[in-house]
């Protein structure tokens, strides 16, 4: 399980130097396209419904895995043995993807809010940026990681 943890956060250092190195120097970006106030609006609930879809579909399958592994009995055959030994790291991506799109939401409507209200609009920088990114990128691959997992674990493994 400690692999999982170690995993998911190297992911997230790398996602954010992916996005980083691609985004230039210290230039602030435009929220809003073309200059028109509220543009970004329609793109920022688009964002988030998104998130809130993996935030729920992760937490159902963690709250699942976890009622599995309680209501299981404890005699010992091939399926139980391979469920319980990939349920916690598959937990523990699962619990990720929650995290990091709960952060990737809360971010994103602070540095937008931040940039609504500057008068320059020239508050949402490139290290901003890469996080958000970074974030929506880590949640959307720890979910998937977390379900190959327990298909791999229940109908691969033997």
């Amino acid at each position: 399980m400690l692999w999982s943890l170690i995993l998911a956060l190297l992911l997230l250092v790398l996602l954010f130097a992916r996005f980083r190195s691609q985004l230039s120097g210290t230039t602030p970006y435009n929220m809003d396209r073309a200059n028109i106030p509220g543009e970004f609006e329609k793109h920022l609930t688009r964002y988030q419904d998104f998130a809130k879809l993996i935030i729920t579909l992760a937490g159902t399958a963690a709250g699942l895995i976890i009622n599995v592994l309680i209501g299981l009995d404890v005699s010992h055959n091939s399926y139980r043995d391979r469920f319980v030994a990939g349920a916690p790291a598959a937990i523990v991506f699962f619990g990720f993807s929650v995290g990091a799109m709960v952060f990737f939401i809360i971010l994103l409507n602070l540095f937008y809010e931040e940039y609504t209200h500057s008068e320059k609009k020239d508050t949402y920088t490139a290290p901003k940026y890469a996080l958000v990114q970074a974030l929506g990128a880590l949640g959307s691959l720890c979910f998937v990681i977390g379900s190959f997992m327990v298909a791999i674990r229940i109908f691969l493994i033997s």
